[in-house]
């Protein structure tokens, strides 16, 4: 589905986000009042509220529930009681104190504090809190529970504990653990917060744990019926967030961090968890540049850090527990693809330097931490998650070409516009008989190859987990199945993954964690699905079937497919795509082997030694088949058939990393929060490879043995390749906290990297942050808006990062056979041996990044409305990459560093609660994202970087200039077509108008006019270049909205960009008008249905966009502003609708926990004016080659229902 978005539509939206908020959040609830009224004793003075209370318990024959430390030193006067009905009472009580009533049921009242921005309470002792008893008469749950009770205890010949949990709002609370002191029974309470128990005869102690609230113990007593209410613990109500090397409180926290629970991410029916921040991150960019299988999408961190060529320094570094995985990941080789997402308990992005710095050496590109799930005290939870669905490539990203009828009458058109251009008219039927043109009734609508090789792709998925655990250790124990069929036929993604995380109390001052993730990923990738080599190369299945004569038949009479065939309507013989991909073979299966451990030790209070360890070994083997049937290029020959070929590849890796932390932490006073970490870490990595190719392969072998290959040498290739580089870092930080108002953090790091030269291998990343919560001061409290304006928090920071993600040896340069040309004697001489790129460069050193940052945070109405603002500048210095040299050196470049960039940024972020009234809840979310890069410095002389569109293109469509911004689209600026008032009489160009240049031919009327910038009365490639497109968008942006209705909640996920532009290649390539062998009625290829609106004799070009065959196609090809599209689009990424069954059926089906079912859409929809996927662009092309459209694996639209479960 495709529309055309105005140029309103993004602020519309945003106001009208604003607006319902903000009405939304007016909305009060009443409580009802009860018509008895209290009558105490006339008396003045004053007494403690707590006496008062349970005087009020007395009198009016009520419970009233409270935490003691609630109602501890709290005085009340006595006389304002007389005359009052109890809920009076308890207003006037409690509103002076900052405290709240909730009713439970008739006669029980609960005790809380007022919700707003919560003041941290510093290494406070947990004190216990009072149960809830029923204080006359027969407990009812003990009634409801008294029959079931005596049938345990008659079977089990124990004791049955049964009772009900509840918060301190009296809402029941499931999911509690109960578990007898000392050993490992256990249970959790149900959805209506009851539970039963069966405990020893020895047993005397329970305790009741949740996360976030405090874990009561309570003792037996003989007791069959325990009720309890269990509240908030103080000294974590708010909300913890892990952060580099550790945790903190998201109230403390400094620094532009963003974090994405499981609870979000187990809702999403997707392969890797690189898709969870799709539109849910303000600065970060996930690009969905394809579908293929197991492979990751782009993904960005404010703006570009990098100019490197694979644009791996543009990736986020990825921290999983604590162990770095680096930043390779893509869609050809991503080893997180590993990590079923339902392990993970949360995702962390680091954005900004300060936040990022204790990583430093890596983090130019931000940070993403990856948490993995634990286990819990209490019984064990068993839990089941699983989906099935289809995979369909939507209608906006199908190629659209011209069906076999179609491609004949533009051939018949293309040869009678051409004579008509020889001879100033048509020609007649018998001559165009006579010269055997081709006849479009002679053809039906033939082949849709692109539908022939796609089709509907199944997707399925299965996780089993089970964690659990008592006092000193828990545990967390998956296994996943998850198996993708592509969209693209004989292409898919298979993964098993096992994963154990146990984490265990060894005595009183040692803890011990063990993590291990064993994993196998097979990426099946035939016909080269994503085509990175030559521009005119087939090997990509995907834009052959863009190519290919819609004439040529996928299958002969009998049914079976046919190799290859003739077509009458293109040129040469064309390889059956489909008959490709069943015959070819390209398996790639990755293996690996991921654990860590790290043992705790705290020797006094406060002060932690941790030393941790790891290991990360992945072993990779592709075998790829290539038969001597399909020869290769663009138009093999029939004759001479390429030899069969076979690959194969084999590498290893092997990393460790051990860490060695010292933390303190302190409270100074009962105000002063300081805490210190310093650390020493080493990282080491090898890595081996191996690529043996073979020829002339002995049918219907395909893998390379002694009995089925030539006994030529030459038939038989070997590739070594060898890797190392090692790291050592030295890093401190220190934290402090005064009364939660004033924040600072300062942290250092040192790192020394192998891969750069010996004088420079070492480098400091130092990083300052401060924050000011300006509500928490007493003068802001007098202004009285602390209901309107409950936080206001003001942060700045200062910080340095690196980035030494290059290959390896780069510094030290290396000499390959095969010899490059060098100028000797004034000619160019051919060298036996060569560097290449490898030339040694002793000065190559650390890319460094500086960054100023300043936000502010914002809560409106108890947070109701959440805003927070980001501003950074990022200076990049010493950008890594290639630089040209001169060919008398006898190299083509070096790798160096090169140039500087900058970049700037704001972020905006807007949460809102809409609505919150009974079983309706409506939560938003929007983010938006500005960022601009520009390049300061490239080089000595600041010489501009040239690139092409694709490799092997035929012009340099990106030109990287100082001052300009990257994704720049250069070359010739279309003005329309040449009309009959640009030539004379005599045909010839009128005075002024310019021509063609570079053997563009000579134009006539209909052929493209370009804008001659260099006034030479010409136009080329070369000299007349311009900017005609910009890559970079004016903002990213990500709106999300959450539904929920009693048992069902619906959730759409959007993310959109406004103002980015691509460079549309295959376009451009399909609209080839050469002839063939003189020929004007065959076509190179098959071409764009855009030609339909191409010029002809007798049309007024004013009215065309397209121009006309007969004067060939050559300038039309070059690259120019006509190829450029916009490509500004809203995706609705994600829409699921979920039943929470187990609160629904929570009688029928006593035993399910939790349990959902669910439906849900990936890829939904797209509204973009782009005839095709807007995020297409090229793998690994870095920030110097981006959204550039050339035959790319379709973007797939995801269907799945699910269901979850946990006994």
């Amino acid at each position: 589905m495709m529309k055309r978005l105005p140029k309103t539509w993004a602020a519309g939206v945003l106001v009208l986000l604003c607006l319902a908020s903000n009405a939304s959040s007016q909305v009060a609830s009443g409580k009802a009042m009860p018509s008895a009224t209290y009558q105490p004793k006339a008396s003045s003075g004053s007494m403690p509220l707590k006496g008062a209370l349970k005087n009020i318990e007395k009198e009016h024959n009520v419970h009233i529930i409270f935490q003691s430390i609630l109602v501890k030193d709290q005085e009340v006067k006595t006389e304002v009681l007389i005359g009052k009905n109890v809920e009076e009472i308890l207003e006037v009580l409690l509103s002076p104190l900052d405290l709240t009533f909730t009713k439970v049921d008739a006669r029980d009242y609960v005790i809380k504090r007022v919700k707003n921005t919560p003041k941290k309470v510093k290494k406070i002792n947990r004190s216990s809190v009072e149960t809830l008893e029923r204080q006359a008469g027969q407990s009812v749950i003990e009634g409801k529970y008294q029959k079931k009770i005596a049938e345990t205890r008659n079977r089990l010949q124990e004791r049955v504990i049964t009772g009900k949990v509840i918060d301190e709002n009296g809402q029941a609370l499931p999911g509690v653990n109960i578990l007898v002191k000392g050993t490992t029974i256990g249970t959790v309470a149900d959805i209506e917060g009851n539970y039963t128990l069966a405990v020893p005869e020895t047993a005397k102690i329970l305790l009741f744990s949740f996360v976030g609230y405090t874990t009561e113990t309570v003792e037996i007593n003989g007791r069959s019926v325990i009720d309890i209410a269990i509240f908030p613990d103080i000294t974590t109500l708010t909300e913890v967030v892990v952060v580099a090397y550790g945790e903190t409180d998201k109230s403390e926290l400094i620094g532009s961090v963003a974090t994405i629970e499981s609870k979000t991410i187990d809702k999403l029916p997707i392969t890797t968890f690189e898709e969870a921040l799709a539109g849910q991150v303000a600065g970060v960019n996930v690009r969905f540049n394809t579908s293929v299988p197991g492979g990751a999408p782009s993904i960005n961190i404010r703006g570009t850090s990098s100019i490197s060529e694979e644009g791996i320094g543009n990736q986020p570094l990825f921290v999983v527990d604590g162990f770095i995985y680096g930043n390779t990941n893509d869609q050809f080789n991503n080893p997180l693809a590993g990590i079923p997402p339902g392990d993970i308990a949360s995702i962390t992005v680091l954005k900004d330097a300060a936040s990022a710095s204790l990583y430093g050496s890596r983090a130019s590109g931000g940070v993403i931490l990856i948490t993995t799930k634990s286990g819990k005290a209490g019984a064990t939870r068993v839990s089941f998650d699983s989906y099935v669905g289809v995979q369909v490539v939507p209608d906006l990203v199908k190629p659209d070409v011209l069906n076999a009828h179609e491609l004949a009458r533009f051939n018949r058109e293309k040869w009678m516009d051409k004579y008509y251009d020889d001879n100033g008219s048509f020609p007649t039927e018998e001559e165009m008989e006579a010269n055997d043109v081709i006849n479009p009734a002679d053809f039906n609508e033939g082949t849709d190859w692109f539908d022939e090789i796609t089709h509907t792709g199944m997707i399925q998925n299965y996780t089993i987990s089970a964690s659990g655990g008592g006092e000193n250790a828990n545990y967390f124990i998956s296994a996943n199945y998850f198996d993708q069929e592509g969209v693209v036929i004989q292409t898919g993604f298979r993964r098993y993954s096992i994963r154990a995380n146990i984490d265990a109390k060894l005595g009183k001052k040692f803890r011990f964690g063990f993590r291990m993730s064993p994993s196998q990923a097979v990426f099946k990738r035939n016909g080269g699905t994503d085509p990175q080599r030559a521009a005119f190369s087939v090997d990509g299945t995907v834009l052959t079937s863009q190519w290919l004569g819609p004439d040529v038949r996928v299958r002969d009479f009998n049914g079976d497919l046919v190799p290859w065939e003739e077509s009458r309507l293109i040129a040469s013989r064309q390889n059956n795509p489909v008959y490709e991909q069943q015959v070819r073979e390209n398996t790639q299966t990755t293996n690996q082997f991921n654990t860590n451990i790290f043992l705790q030790y705290e020797p006094l209070e406060g002060l932690i030694l941790k030393p941790t360890f790891g290991i990360s070994v992945i072993a990779n083997r592709t075998a790829a088949y290539v038969p001597e049937i399909l020869g290769g290029g663009i138009a093999p020959s029939v004759v001479n058939l390429a030899p069969s070929q076979a690959v194969f590849n084999y590498g290893e890796s092997f990393r460790w990393q051990s860490e060695n932390l010292v933390t303190y932490q302190r409270l100074f006073n009962k105000k002063h929060d300081v805490e210190f970490l310093g650390a020493f870490t080493l990282q080491k990595s090898k890595s081996f490879g191996q690529q043996t190719t073979t020829r002339n392969l002995n049918e219907p072998f395909k893998l390379p043995n002694t009995d089925n290959i030539e006994a030529e040498l030459n038939n038989v290739q070997v590739f070594p390749s060898d890797g190392a580089s090692s790291q050592v870092s030295f890093i401190g930080r220190i934290k402090y906290d005064f009364e939660d108002r004033y924040f600072a953090t300062a942290a250092f790091r040192r790192d020394g990297s192998s891969r750069f030269g010996e004088d420079v291998r070492f480098a400091n990343f130092p990083s300052l942050a401060a924050g000011w919560r300006v509500s928490s001061e007493s003068f802001f409290k007098n202004f009285g808006i602390d209901n309107i304006l409950n936080n206001v928090l003001l942060e700045a920071s200062y910080g340095e990062l690196g980035n030494n993600r290059i290959p390896d040896f780069r510094a030290l340069g290396g000499v390959r056979l095969g010899g490059n040309s060098y100028v000797f004697g004034g000619e160019l001489a051919r060298g036996r041996a060569s560097g290449g790129d490898d030339v040694p460069n002793d000065d190559l050193t650390w890319e460094e990044t500086e960054e100023i940052a300043a936000g502010i945070d914002l809560g409106f109405f108890n947070n109701r409305i959440v805003f927070e603002a980001d501003y950074y500048k990022r200076k990049v210095f010493n950008l890594l990459n290639n630089e040209s040299l001169p060919r008398v050196t006898g190299f083509d470049r070096v790798f160096g560093n090169i140039g500087d960039l900058e970049t700037e940024g704001l972020e905006l972020l807007l949460r809102t609660v809409n609505m919150d009234k009974g079983k309706f809840k409506w939560n938003s979310d929007l983010n938006v994202t500005f960022s601009e890069t520009i390049i300061t410095r490239l080089g000595e002389d600041n010489f501009p970087i040239f690139r092409e569109a694709v490799n092997g293109g035929n012009s340099n469509l990106f030109q990287i200039r100082v001052g300009d911004p990257l994704g720049l689209f250069y070359g010739l600026k279309y003005e329309g077509l040449y009309t009959e008032d640009d030539f004379d009489e005599d045909g010839n160009l009128a005075p002024g108008v310019t021509g063609y240049n570079g053997g563009g031919g000579n134009p006539t009327v209909g052929s493209a006019k370009f804008f001659d910038a260099n006034e030479n009365g010409g136009t080329d490639i070369s000299g007349d270049g311009v900017v005609i497109g910009d890559a970079n968008p004016d903002f990213t942006f990500g709106i999300n909205n959450y539904f929920t209705y009693g048992p069902f909640s619906l959730k759409i996920l959007m993310a959109g960009i406004v103002g980015q532009q691509v460079y549309d290649n295959t376009s451009l390539l399909l609209n080839n008008f050469d002839p063939v062998n003189g020929r004007e009625d065959l076509s190179t290829f098959n071409v764009d249905s855009n030609v339909k609106d191409r010029w002809r004799p007798g049309d007024d070009p004013r009215t065309k966009t397209i121009p006309g065959t007969a004067g060939g196609d050559r300038p039309w090809r070059w690259a120019n502003s006509a190829h450029v599209k916009d490509a500004g689009y809203l995706s609705i990424r994600n829409i699921t609708l979920s039943f929470n069954m187990a609160e629904y059926f929570s009688r029928q089906l006593p035993f399910l926990k939790s349990g959902s079912v669910y439906f849900s859409i990936q890829n939904a929809f797209i509204f973009s004016p782009f005839d095709g996927n807007p995020e297409a662009g090229r793998a690994r092309a870095g920030a110097l080659r981006p959204n550039v459209n050339f035959g790319s694996y379709p973007l797939a639209r995801t269907f799945t229902s699910g269901l979850r479960m946990t006994f």
